[in-house]
């Protein structure tokens, strides 16, 4: 790698004509990488590497102005600059005060999550695709839109899905956002253009079904197996999110006589929605197998269990998967195009139908209005439809047909 050149810094004798000053003398040595020399009024002066326009300055070594260099503490000009390098780029192999690389913000991002009681899976899946990929080493003070861009299309090229890009471009943001909130002096913060979500991402349409069919599936579930049939009438009776039926206990289930299921919230982003439950109705009849099911366990244990007696797992390679595939094969769907996720968004469109407010439709199933809006919009417009026509004027009803009795003046 070609070394820059720089007269006032490479020798020890032109050092000594600087003027000592508290500011560094400056030299690029990289793109948005500098070595500075910071002249001192007693020598040694000292090396510092800055970044992101000097907007962070670190002390690397000693100048080797009086005593020889030794590649460790006490560096020559040469020697600084390739130190300056592999510390902007987090390859020295400590952190110190320089802001962190993409890598380290992952991590930062797994610990949060872990600590907040979410699933970590959610960092991992953006490491997972940049294996390989140098930014994984950049510090995130020094990324660029260009690369950001260029790792996103990436991905598309691979024939993902758009709402599979997206899935993964959303923790990466979550943790550059982390990192930059906790380091002031990262300014520039390109992944909020760069990672722009991919459009046509919502693939709610062709995964919602008919309540018949919706039977049908339950009913296949349970003939694949029994545990799996539960969680699925769970699933498809109250549209909550596999990461939630998962964490359901048996104090959540109330059997009485107006039964229902106490529905940890997702957790995402808050700790303190760890802990927080949403009321859901269910029928008795549900009620009372999940009682039965129940039968002589503590309050803490899991509500639903896989025949082994453990819990469903609710990531990606969940157990649930091979499961539920031969389930949706038997019931007559493609189990490329049918998850378990459309008892979700099946659940929030029969309620959005049946005329039930989108408020409380948001509430039930842990969402908002502004994402049910955005992802159910052709039924939010089946749903408005009839509340809607029901007030319409009808300008061609004659006078006679009305049902208005008009006023008439007292004399």
């Amino acid at each position: 790698m070609a070394k820059v050149r720089d007269a006032r810094l490479e020798t020890r004798t032109a050092r000594r004509r600087l003027k000592p000053r508290r500011k560094p003398y400056w030299v690029r040595v990289a793109p948005i990488i500098w070595l500075g020399y910071r002249a001192l009024q007693r020598p040694p002066g000292t090396w510092n590497v800055g970044g992101n326009a000097k907007r962070w300055i670190r002390k690397i070594a000693y100048a080797d102005d009086l005593e020889r260099a030794n590649g460790k503490t006490i560096l020559d000009f040469w020697q600084g600059q390739e130190a300056a390098k592999k510390v902007a780029r987090g390859e020295d192999g400590t952190a110190g005060d320089r802001p962190h690389t993409v890598g380290e913000a992952l991590d930062s991002y797994a610990r949060d999550l872990r600590a907040k009681g979410g699933d970590t899976y959610n960092a991992s899946r953006a490491r997972q695709h940049l294996k390989g990929n140098a930014m994984l080493t950049t510090p995130v003070a020094l990324l660029k839109e260009a690369e950001l861009k260029g790792w996103r299309d990436a991905l598309i090229a691979k024939e993902l899905a758009p709402a599979t890009v997206n899935r993964t471009m959303v923790p990466l943001h979550a943790a550059l956002e982390a990192a930059a909130d906790g380091d002031q002096r990262i300014i520039r913060r390109p992944w909020r253009t760069a990672l722009r979500r991919v459009s046509d991402a919502n693939n709610v349409r062709r995964i919602v079904k008919e309540p018949d069919d919706i039977r049908k599936l339950v009913a296949a579930c349970y003939e694949a197996d029994h545990q799996l049939g539960n969680l699925c009438e769970v699933l498809a009776t109250c549209g909550m999110r596999l990461s939630q039926a998962s964490r359901l206990t048996v104090a959540d289930l109330q059997a009485d006589s107006n039964p229902r299921l106490l529905v940890p919230k997702s957790a995402k982003g808050n700790l303190r929605k760890r802990s927080e439950r949403i009321p859901v109705p269910i029928p008795p009849a549900l009620a009372a197998l999940l009682q039965q099911e129940a039968a002589g366990r503590s309050p803490n244990e899991p509500l639903l269990r896989q025949a082994a007696g453990t819990p469903w797992q609710h990531r990606s390679d969940a157990d649930h998967r091979q499961l539920f595939r031969a389930a949706v094969e038997s019931a007559g769907f493609d189990p490329g195009e049918v998850t378990s996720y459309c008892f979700r968004h099946s659940s929030i469109v029969r309620q959005l139908l049946a005329n039930v407010p989108i408020r409380i439709v948001a509430a039930t199933h842990d969402t908002s209005v502004g994402q049910i809006e955005r992802c159910y919009s052709r039924f939010v417009t089946d749903h408005s439809d009839g509340l809607t026509r029901a007030a319409l004027l009808d300008l061609s009803a004659s006078a006679s047909d009305s049902k208005v009795v008009p006023l008439t003046r007292e004399p």
